[in-house]
């Protein structure tokens, strides 16, 4: 029997809906403030939501989020994109670029861009935006039932809910 998409969309809007309760429940429990697993690809997770929903309370709680991440910066976090400080600036620089924020990045961003200065920057890699994402959120998590999946964006939540927004 032939489906309208709009059922299929509203089925995905309801995972969608599932995901975004889940990591509203969780995400501020997570110890990690980094890109792919932690709070940081949550945010992107939440800034996207809140545009694709149109619910500004989606937006209000990337903020929250946001707040957590610098709350719980340091700059004994490692300099690599996965866990520190790169992808935590890489995760600020694709929001203010996509308006997600508003602000000088230079300014944003001097004090992570001074310890990671400290580092050796030969060995990190410049990926660009979409390449981030399809490295990171290719890889899905295992089963149906979402509250045993990861939170952040490698094989978790935030990453399966972006690649349902066609990020």
């Amino acid at each position: 029997m032939f489906y309208p998409k709009k059922n299929v969309i509203a089925k995905d809007d309801t995972l969608l809906e599932r995901i975004a309760r889940h990591l509203m429940m969780h995400a501020s429990f997570l110890p990690n403030i980094g890109l792919y697993h932690g709070k940081m690809g949550i945010v992107l997770f939440f800034a996207h939501y809140a545009r694709y929903t149109g619910n500004p309370l989606y937006e209000e709680y990337a903020g929250e989020l946001m707040n957590e991440v610098y709350e719980g910066y340091h700059p004994n976090l490692p300099a690599n994109f996965e866990y520190g400080l790169c992808g935590i600036g890489w995760g600020i620089e694709y929001l203010l670029q996509n308006g997600f924020m508003e602000g000088d990045a230079d300014e944003i961003l001097a004090e992570i861009d001074a310890h990671v200065m400290e580092r050796d920057l030969r060995r990190i890699t410049d990926l660009d935006d979409k390449a981030v994402f399809d490295i990171i959120i290719n890889t899905l998590p295992q089963g149906e039932d979402i509250t045993s999946w990861n939170l952040g964006l490698e094989k978790g939540c935030a990453g399966v809910g972006l690649k349902m927004m066609g990020i």
